[in-house]
């Protein structure tokens, strides 16, 4: 064997035992989908119109391992208030999904102190219920803007605890609900009610946008944050298409549900 050849055979090697170790089909580690909505491809939105809802928060754990400390917040504009949202454990309707479905009910989520999010102390950390702050990630970065926080702005945010069961089947829900679930993992569903009377509670076209994230530990021991995708990331999502983000619009005397694709440069 030529020397060039031996060369030539360690680099195919080396590119298989890659190609051996990466998904065949990149999920996300973490995601969010509004349970019944439906994609339009003209405007690359999911949509949802009623003032009850399930979002689905689902954890690749059978990839990525245990995802820790899962924050779900909800951004809405100023003046209104956040007692007019109900989020209740609830399970994915049956059918839905191929056995065994969803098979856990979650935890109730904790409606967090502020400042929420960190476990490195950040100056930048936004508080819950402040107007115009971000809130930040694990590692005391804020979230990537996204469009849906600033100005004008207001959020809560909710411990979800771990993802680490391996019990529901996962798949990719960029821009169709899955015909395949090649990994498994953990799935919370949640009941969203919203009081969408305008006497009292959120006025029609009130926007509110859902974001879920924390972290999973490498196997070098060093925490690294995951987000449910709202945008092209190639660190915390390196395999990823243009995901998406979660958007919620009250509209009339109910809610329009849509999950909206979004394009952020990296910095």
């Amino acid at each position: 064997m030529t020397r060039a050849f031996r060369v030539l055979s360690i680099a195919l090697t080396g590119v298989i035992a890659l190609l051996a170790a990466t998904p065949a089909l990149a999920i996300p580690t973490l995601q969010l989908y509004i349970e019944g909505s439906t994609y339009d491809p003209a405007t690359e939105s999911w949509t949802f119109t009623g003032d009850q809802f399930k979002v689905w928060v689902l954890g690749d754990v059978g990839s990525y391992g245990t995802i820790y400390d899962v924050k779900l917040t909800v951004a809405f504009p100023d003046g209104l208030s956040p007692t007019n949202i109900s989020i209740v454990p609830a399970t994915a309707t049956a059918g839905l999904l191929p056995s065994p479905g969803d098979t856990s009910t979650p935890s109730a989520p904790v409606l967090a102190a502020s400042p929420a999010s960190a476990w490195t102390s950040s100056g930048a950390c936004g508080a819950n219920g402040t107007v115009g702050t971000i809130p930040c990630k694990g590692n005391g970065e804020t979230l990537a803007q996204h469009g849906e926080y600033g100005a004008g702005v207001q959020w809560i945010e909710f411990y979800l605890g771990n993802l680490s069961q391996t019990d529901s089947p996962i798949g990719d829900f960029i821009d169709a609900f899955p015909g395949s679930f090649p990994s498994i993992g953990q799935i919370n569903v949640y009941q969203v009610t919203v009081n969408s009377d305008p006497s009292v509670a959120f006025p029609a076209g009130t926007e509110l946008h859902f974001d879920a994230f924390d972290h999973i530990v490498q196997h070098n021991g060093k925490n690294r944050v995951v987000f449910a995708p709202f945008s092209h990331d190639a660190i915390d999502q390196p395999s990823v298409p243009e995901p998406s983000s979660l958007v919620l619009l009250v509209v009339g005397g109910g809610v329009l549900a849509a999950l909206c694709r979004r394009r952020h440069r990296r910095s």
